[in-house]
């Protein structure tokens, strides 16, 4: 076993679309996520990122505001009926290994609506992998 820092992975907090304010009249998407084996590093590298796609609707503008654990992360006005996907770079010690909470809202002022999917957080984390043995000879007989 060798311990690795530094490998990146990802964790797909929200795939499906959801268009906000809802129809019911609610403003707000949270969504909880774990980071497993999130890196303890601190080196400006290691900072997670968030990306999300948003399509505003045809009333516009609209704005977007995206916080993890109560932190404000986004604060966006769209003011064209143009979708796109962003990206923000998440300050370290804002997310945690476990019990996470992102909360996309959308506030009344201006009245618009959007629809956000594909919110994926990605990070370095910290793996052991297991190497082959390299005294032990590979596998035979598949051709290669």
């Amino acid at each position: 076993m060798i311990f690795v820092r530094g490998m990146t992975k990802h964790r797909v907090v929200r795939a499906e679309p959801i268009r906000l304010p809802r129809g019911n009249g609610d403003r707000d998407l949270t969504a909880d996520f774990d980071a497993p084996g999130m890196s303890s590093s601190g080196g400006a590298h290691s900072r997670p990122v968030l990306s999300y796609l948003v399509e505003p609707g045809e009333e516009h503008p609209v704005r977007v505001k995206i916080s993890i654990n109560g932190t404000n992360l986004v604060d966006r006005t769209l003011s064209a009926p143009v979708s796109g996907t962003f990206t923000q770079v998440v300050e370290h010690g804002v997310v945690d290994r476990e019990d996470n909470e992102l909360r996309v809202f959308v506030p009344a002022d201006p009245q618009g609506s959007v629809v956000v999917s594909n919110l994926i957080l990605f990070y370095s984390a910290d793996q052991e992998i297991s190497l082959p043995d390299p005294d032990t000879p590979p596998p035979s007989g598949n051709g290669f």
